[in-house]
């Protein structure tokens, strides 16, 4: 656990080094995660998801989407692509987390569920680039360099935590201000590919000492 705690120390401090692309770029290739990051594309790839609070009004007004935020049933739409897609949603279970991440891209300020932290920061990420995309890897990894002192509890407790919560959102909005003032710092043109490799390196050392 040790190890694990003076990892992520350097890992971030080595971050906020990084001011353009080409310097995050060079961060991958000396700690050799060139081949995680191709992974990690390659089972999320770079579809453009962006979406805003006028696109969620228009699927509202449509009935598409319902009073509470939820995709409406009698409503949905009947070609075959939304059809296939919903029923991804529907087969894994997580046709009502769609009402966690419009909650996050129209910024509203209830939360819905204590557990829906998580989809509602996504949500956010798909309204703004300024917001970065947040899971419990990249919020286990925080969690760890935030700690101000090496203590052998609190490590392994992070390391063991898989689920972050409403009550977790503190440390999200420190990670954020992070975020933000480390890509304030980087070119407006190359923001957009910095954070999601950025979310790449966080994610795969966060998952990578998950116990």
């Amino acid at each position: 656990n040790l190890e694990v705690y003076n990892q992520f120390k350097k890992l971030f401090t080595d971050l906020e080094r990084c001011s353009n692309l080409e310097a995050l770029m060079q961060f991958v290739n000396s700690s050799n995660l060139s081949e995680q990051v191709k992974a990690f594309y390659e089972k999320y790839p770079a579809f453009d998801f962006r979406l805003n609070a006028d696109d969620i009004k228009a699927l509202q007004d449509s009935g598409i989407i319902n009073e509470t935020n939820c995709l409406n049933p009698d409503k949905f739409p009947q070609d075959p692509l939304a059809k296939l897609l919903g029923a991804v949603l529907w087969k894994n279970g997580d046709i009502k987390k769609v009402q966690h991440i419009i909650d996050g891209i129209t910024n509203a300020s209830q939360d819905r569920s204590e557990y829906s932290l998580i989809f509602k920061q996504y949500g956010a990420s798909l309204a703004s680039n300024n917001e970065p995309i947040v899971d419990q890897h990249v919020l286990r990894a925080w969690e760890i360099y935030q700690l101000e002192s090496y203590s052998e509890v609190a490590v392994e407790k992070s390391r063991r935590k898989s689920l972050f919560k409403i009550a977790d959102r503190p440390l999200l909005n420190q990670y954020r201000t992070w975020f933000n003032r480390l890509l304030s710092r980087v070119p407006l043109s190359e923001r957009g590919d910095f954070r999601d490799t950025l979310d790449k390196i966080i994610f795969i050392h966060g998952k990578a000492v998950k116990n």
